[in-house]
C-alpha cells in the first residue's frame, strides 16, 4: 500500500533534482552524506538550525521549506536521523506547506517567486521541467494530489516528536543556545572540527582536562571576576569608576566599558548563564568525542541545568543573562541584538525551548547529577585549572554563534 506522505514527499524532491522513488529515505548513505556536504550541512548541529529556520512562522519561506524537505530526506538516508525522526519532520514540513498554500499550483508559483527573488541566475537545473511534471500529475489526478495529502494530514494530525522527548534527553534542549540536538546518540557527525576547536580555543586535549574545565565553569567561570568588579563599581563614585577603567590593561578596556555601561544604566548584573550554558555545551562535546560516557555527559549537563533552574525563572531570563555575559566577554554591548539573536529559540513554533524552563527536568535526575559532581570534586587533580586555558574571544564566532555571525556577514554584504 502506498504511503501518502512518503509518496508526496518523494514527488516534491523531484524539484530538488532527485529522481523519483517511492521512499524519500532510500538514497545510498554515502551519496546522501555527499549531498549534505555540498549543501554546506556539515554536521547535525547545522541540520538542526536549518530545520528550525525553515519552520519560522514569522517569515514563512517556500524555498526554505523545500530545502528542508531535501535535507531531512538526506539526513534520514545518511543515518543522521532515525527513520521515525525524519518522518516526523517530513510530516511537520508537509503541514506547514499545506497551511500556507491552498494547492500545488499555489505552492509551485510561490517557489518560482522565491527563486526569482534570490537576485541571481541559476543554471538549467531542471526546476522548470520538474514543476511542469508535477503540475501535469496533479491535474491528471495521478500520484498523491494536494487534496489527498490534505486528507491524510487531517486524519493523522498529532504533535510530532521533532526533538528527543525522553526524560533523560530533555536536558540537551538547553544546548540549543549553540546548536539544537536532534538525536541523543552523540558522535563526530554532531560537531565538525570539534577536537581541533577544543585544542586551539581551550587547550583541552583529553578527558581529565575537560573535566577540570567543566568543574571550573560550574563553580567559578568567568563570572567570578566579573562579579567582584561589578560589586566594587556599585559602591564607587563616578571618579573612582573612571580611575578603575583607566587602570585596566588595554586589552580589557572594552570589557570595562561594557561593564560600566551595565552598572550606570541599572542593567541587572547577572551573567552566570554565560558559564552554565557553555558547561552544557562542553558536556555534549565530551560525549561527541567519547571522552565522557553518555551518562557522565548527561549528569554534567544536568548539573548545569540544576544551577540554571535555581537562578532563572524562564527562557528569556536565561537568554538575556547569557547575552550579558557574552557582551562582557567580547567587549561590546550586544543587548541591542537580543531579539535578533534569540528570536527563533524564544518564539519559533517548533523551538526545542517550547516547554517551560522550570518544567524541563525531573528532580530525580538532578539529584543523580549532584552525586556525580560530588564524586568528581573529591579528586584534587580535577581542581587545577590554569587561567591561561580560558578560551580566547575567537571561540565564540568560531563555534557557538555561527548562525549569528552568518547573519551579520549577510547584513554587511547587503550594505556594500
Amino acid at each position: 500500500m502506498v504511503d501518502p506522505l512518503n509518496a508526496w514527499w518523494a514527488q516534491q524532491l523531484v524539484l530538488c533534482g532527485w529522481a523519483f522513488a517511492p521512499d524519500p529515505l532510500a538514497l545510498e548513505p554515502e551519496e546522501a552524506r555527499t549531498r549534505l556536504a555540498n549543501l554546506d550541512v556539515v554536521d547535525r548541529g547545522e541540520l538542526g538550525w536549518r530545520l528550525l529556520e525553515a519552520l519560522d512562522s514569522a517569515n514563512p519561506d517556500p524555498a526554505r521549506l523545500l530545502a528542508a524537505l531535501d535535507v531531512v530526506a538526506l539526513a534520514g538516508a545518511a543515518g543522521w536521523l532515525s527513520e521515525s525522526r525524519a518522518r516526523q519532520w517530513g510530516q511537520r514540513l508537509a503541514e506547514e506547506i499545506h497551511a500556507h498554500h491552498a494547492s500545488l499550483d499555489d505552492w509551485l508559483a510561490a517557489l518560482r517567486r522565491a527563486r526569482n527573488d534570490e537576485g541571481w541566475v541559476r543554471g538549467d537545473d531542471g526546476f522548470a521541467e520538474a514543476c511542469e511534471a508535477l503540475a501535469t500529475l496533479e491535474h491528471d489526478g495521478e500520484g498523491v494530489t494536494w487534496e489527498m495529502l490534505r486528507d491524510w494530514l487531517l486524519a493523522n494530525r498529532r504533535t510530532p516528536a521533532l526533538w528527543p522527548e525522553e526524560a533523560e534527553a530533555r536536558v540537551w534542549r538547553l544546548r540549543a543556545a549553540f546548536s539544537p540536538v536532534l538525536e541523543t546518540s552523540a558522535g563526530a557527525l554532531d560537531w565538525q572540527g570539534l577536537e581541533t576547536w577544543l585544542a586551539e580555543s581551550w587547550q583541552v586535549t583529553g578527558r581529565d582536562e575537560l573535566i577540570r574545565l567543566l568543574l571550573w565553569l560550574g563553580a567559578q567561570g568567568d563570572r567570578q571576576g566579573w562579579d567582584l568588579d561589578a560589586n566594587r563599581l556599585l559602591e564607587a563614585d563616578a571618579e573612582a569608576r573612571r580611575r578603575w577603567h583607566a587602570g585596566l590593561a588595554p586589552r580589557d578596556r572594552d570589557f570595562g566599558r561594557v561593564l560600566l555601561g551595565f552598572v550606570e544604566r541599572g542593567e541587572p548584573l547577572e551573567w552566570a548563564a554565560w558559564d552554565w550554558l557553555r558547561l552544557i555545551d562542553l558536556a555534549w562535546a565530551g560525549a561527541c568525542l567519547g571522552w565522557l560516557a553518555d551518562d557522565e555527559a548527561r549528569d554534567v549537563a544536568l548539573h548545569g541545568a540544576d544551577l540554571i533552574l535555581r537562578r532563572y525563572s524562564d527562557w528569556p531570563a536565561l537568554a538575556r543573562a547569557y547575552q550579558r555575559g557574552r557582551s562582557l566577554f567580547e567587549g561590546q554591548d550586544l543587548l541591542g541584538d537580543f531579539e535578533a539573536d534569540w528570536r527563533l529559540l524564544l518564539h519559533a513554533p517548533v523551538s526545542p525551548w517550547k516547554p517551560a524552563l522550570q518544567e524541563l527536568i525531573d528532580a530525580e535526575q538532578i539529584e543523580a547529577s549532584r552525586k556525580r559532581i560530588r564524586e568528581w570534586r573529591r579528586e584534587p587533580r580535577h581542581w587545577c585549572w590554569p587561567w591561561r586555558r580560558c578560551a580566547s574571544p575567537s571561540w565564540h564566532c568560531a563555534r557557538g554563534w555561527r548562525r549569528v555571525c552568518r547573519w551579520r556577514v549577510a547584513r554587511m554584504r547587503a550594505a556594500i
